[in-house]
Formats: structure tokens, C-alpha cells, sequence
């Protein structure tokens, strides 16, 4: 998490948490054009972090599910390490990209109510970037997406009993993976987590955009979109993310 310190109302100083490391200027100062030096700020947290999954405790059939998904795109002595939880780390989009932005192959592990789904993607998610206008306001260069061989999208849990099972995408391949400041993880607009998204229901999945749903349903409907979490719009309980080391 990064803190602002006491400074002046041309002056920022940020600080990171014990475990993380910043990355960016510690100290940013207003100009005279109304811009701040410098570049975005954000802390890598807690790389070190040992804890297994808390949304898997006590699912030893979803765990073992999910491991047998990530066996043909891990590698043989893979282990996985926190990067991100939501309610340890903070709901908002910065928390999430400054954790796990810029980390390889990770997995994504999404809880709403009884439901537990989440996506795998091989490319990094990115830290979007941030142009600064004034002292108060910041806006982004909007969405950045990437194609991914290797990315799918699962569900462990969901609203129609179905079993475990992973979908891959099957068209607008582009959009597999995407960066979005305002945005949390992004699986094209299959999984589409929303900054705080632990108190509003922007979250949404449209899924069938790129990942292929499971047979007998199709982009646009309504028990499409509710599969994963219930319903098309939703507010998660917890999010996980895990990068391969």
C-alpha cells in the first residue's frame, strides 16, 4: 500500500509498507505548467509472502482442480506466491497493479458469495500509465490489451452446479489480457473487476467475448453472463492473486 506523508500543497512524499518495495521518485513536486516530476509511484508488495489461498481453505477438490488446470502452463518445480489480496491489500485498482502489474504468469482467484472463479493469463497485466494535470486529478492513457497463447478463464464454483471446468479464448484473441487503470484484473470483458470493487457491483462478466463458455451457452445471454458469479454484475468478497516463482 502507499501512504502520502506530510508535505506541502506543492510537494508529495510517498512511502510503502515494510515487505514492499517502491518503485518511482519518492518525492514529487508540483510545477509552475500545473504537472508533477517525475513518473507514477507505485510499491511491489510482499513478494515474500508464504500464505496459501484463504478462498481455497477448506476446498481441497476446487485446489486440486485448479492445479490440474495450471499443470500444462506451469512449470514442473513451479510454486505460487501471493502478490495481491484485496481485503490485506486494499479494493482499489492502484493496490492490484502496483502489486502485480508487472509480474509473469499468474492466477487469479475470485470469490462472490458461494461462487469461486478466476483466470490464468502468461502475460503481464501491465501498470498502466498516469499523465498528472494538476495536484488534485489524473487520468490514463485508457485500456491496454494483449493478446495470450496460453491465458483461460475458470470456475471452480458457479451459479448453475456445473462442474469445475476452464475456457479458453476463441475469438477477439486481442483482448485476452488487459491494463486498465480504472479497472482491476481484466480478462477481456469475460472477468471485469472494477477499482473498489469491494463496495459497488461494477464488477461484470459478459462472459463468451473471448473465452469460450461452456456448451450450451452463448455470448449474450443472460444465464451466460450470471454463470460465473451469479449475475452479470456483481461485488466480489475476496480477490487473490499468485505469480509463479
Amino acid at each position: 500500500m502507499i501512504s502520502l506523508n506530510e508535505g506541502s500543497d506543492d510537494v508529495m512524499i510517498f512511502s510503502c509498507d515494510q515487505r514492499t518495495q517502491m518503485i518511482g521518485p519518492e518525492i514529487r513536486v508540483c510545477q509552475r505548467n500545473g504537472t508533477w516530476t517525475g513518473g507514477t509511484t507505485h510499491c511491489i508488495g510482499d513478494i515474500l509472502h508464504k500464505e496459501g489461498s484463504m478462498i481455497l481453505r477448506g476446498h481441497n477438490e476446487y485446489r486440486q482442480s485448479l492445479l490440474n488446470f495450471l499443470k500444462p502452463v506451469q512449470a514442473l518445480d513451479t510454486k505460487w506466491k501471493l502478490c495481491y489480496r484485496a481485503s490485506k491489500d486494499g479494493w482499489s485498482a492502484f493496490s492490484f497493479h502496483g502489486a502485480c502489474g508487472n509480474r509473469e504468469s499468474t492466477v487469479t482467484i475470485v470469490k462472490v458469495g458461494q461462487y469461486i472463479f478466476g483466470g490464468y493469463s502468461d502475460t503481464k497485466f501491465g501498470v498502466p500509465v498516469h499523465e498528472y494535470h494538476n495536484r488534485y486529478n489524473y487520468q490514463t492513457k485508457g485500456r491496454n490489451c494483449h493478446r495470450s497463447s496460453k491465458a483461460f478463464i475458470f470456475s471452480l464454483k458457479n451459479k448453475d452446479s456445473l462442474p469445475p471446468f476452464q475456457s479458453r479464448p476463441f475469438q477477439n484473441y486481442g483482448y485476452a489480457i488487459c491494463a486498465d487503470a480504472s479497472k482491476g484484473v481484466q480478462f477481456s470483458n469475460d472477468i471485469k473487476i472494477s477499482d473498489f470493487a469491494g463496495s459497488n457491483t461494477g464488477s461484470s462478466s459478459s462472459f463468451g467475448y473471448t473465452y469460450r463458455p461452456p456448451s450450451g451457452y452463448d455470448y449474450d445471454e443472460a444465464k451466460t453472463k450470471g454463470l460465473l458469479a451469479g449475475s452479470a454484475s456483481f461485488t466480489p468478497d475476496e480477490i487473490e492473486v499468485f505469480f509463479e516463482q
